[in-house]
């Protein structure tokens, strides 16, 4: 059966499924009912019946296990969530119960994707739709290239709309090809603040949500790959969509990301790249 690779929230569970992940993330093996239980003890108003649906879909995805009547996370699925589920699973595998909480909030996140559209998926269903921000603070994307929009499923496309429509963004891109002007006039028109041709030195690209940041690496053969695509096209027209998808978005890379949660230092992008506007 394929494991899923789905990332819990970061933070506060918003979903039964989430809060039953973190329950089983502090004490392990329960019963559906203590499930419940704890599940109702985080403030969340569910039935039983739902609970008891989460807990089998969760089941049948390989995310939890059963042993007799009891429940616990799968440790092949924390492993398949990257470096999260490693460390994770090794506290896991040792007994030594720390919260899901605690782990957010002391260690960063190294994780690594195989392809670029992994990667983007993850960003666009994940990292910018689950961190938490109260407080509502600007985003920033900080790249060298506006990415690609391309073959993607429409509900990812649907989300990333309604995300940049309800929260304010702002993007300063080094390089500003056609290219890049026509990504950037697709993220304007969910009214995406973006300024291109800034001339910023950076060995990796920026996200941050929040007080959470994202530094994500790629490789210097993908850099020059996605540079040449860029560069190559001189108007719309010539844009090979070919090679954007093929040796872009599905060739095998190596994508490392680095998240952590720090607001001073999310508060100090924040401000340097909100300057650039007032230029």
């Amino acid at each position: 059966m394929p494991i899923s690779v789905t990332i819990p929230t970061l933070g506060k569970p918003k979903n039964v499924k989430d809060a039953v992940i973190a329950v089983l993330t502090n004490e392990w093996p329960l019963s559906a009912r203590k499930i419940y239980n704890k599940v109702r003890n985080m403030g969340l108003n569910v039935s039983y019946q739902a609970v008891h649906k989460a807990v089998c879909e969760l089941l049948e995805s390989g995310m939890l296990i059963k042993r007799d009547k009891s429940y616990e996370l799968n440790i092949e699925w924390l492993d398949k969530i990257g470096e999260f589920g490693n460390k994770f699973g090794t506290i896991y595998k040792t007994g030594q119960k720390r919260s899901l909480e605690d782990l957010i909030e002391k260690c960063a996140f190294n994780l690594n994707f195989k392809t670029f559209k992994e990667f983007a998926d993850f960003c666009m269903s994940a990292f910018l739709l689950q961190c938490p921000n109260p407080e509502n603070k600007i985003g920033i994307c900080n790249f060298s290239h506006i990415y690609p929009l391309i073959g993607h499923s429409d509900k990812i496309y649907r989300d990333m709309k309604n995300f940049f429509t309800e929260h304010k963004f702002y993007s300063i891109i080094k390089y500003d090809t056609p290219l890049d002007l026509w990504f950037a006039d697709f993220f304007r028109k969910f009214g995406k603040k973006i300024k291109l041709g800034v001339n910023f030195v950076s060995v990796y690209d920026t996200i941050v949500v929040g007080d959470h940041v994202m530094q994500i690496f790629f490789t210097k053969e993908f850099r020059e790959k996605l540079n040449s695509i860029y560069e190559s096209a001189k108007n719309i027209m010539e844009i090979n969509l070919d090679r954007l998808i093929f040796q872009i978005r599905d060739d095998p890379t190596e994508i490392n990301v680095v998240i952590f949660r720090n607001s001073k230092v999310a508060d100090q992008i924040r401000n340097d790249t909100l300057e650039h506007f007032k230029r």
